[in-house]
């Protein structure tokens, strides 16, 4: 609706904006079944705002890529918001996996989302070679995330 609005009162829409939503939501989908992003909600627009963090902190140039001995020191501070943000993200993903476990509980015998999430915890509860811990740790596509 915020498309309609501008497009109604000749205000400029941000073109980033939209498709960083719309490729975020398209993700979320395929491995959640949920919009993360919707413009009405607050946790919502939390969400985002972490994921954008993340991805600029991700792009910024680091001292300790051209000078390795810094690393212990962090002179950026770098690794300690990536820590931040990565324990946010694994904060949100532990809540819609037990939201989703809770969905399986209570509907039984319905049919299952079989998104990716829904692999991951069937592979969980059928083996032995991943755990929770694993599951929410996949979730973080970037292998640049200090955990």
């Amino acid at each position: 609706m915020g498309c309609l609005y501008s497009c109604d009162n000749g205000v400029a829409i941000d073109i980033g904006k939209v498709a960083f939503s719309t490729t975020l939501n398209l993700l979320s989908n395929a491995i959640f079944s949920v919009d993360m992003i919707d413009p009405s909600s607050g946790s919502a627009n939390e969400f985002k705002e972490l994921v954008w963090n993340m991805m600029e902190e991700i792009g910024k140039p680091n001292l300790v890529d051209y000078f390795p001995a810094l690393k212990i020191i962090d002179p950026q501070g770098r690794l300690r918001r990536l820590t931040g943000y990565a324990g946010k993200m694994i904060g949100v993903f532990d809540e819609l996996i037990k939201t989703r476990l809770l969905a399986r509980k209570t509907e039984v015998g319905s049919d299952e989302t079989e998104d990716l999430l829904d692999t991951l915890l069937g592979i969980e509860e059928s083996s032995h070679e991943i755990d929770r811990r694993h599951t929410e740790h996949l979730m973080l596509v970037s292998n640049r995330i200090p955990l």
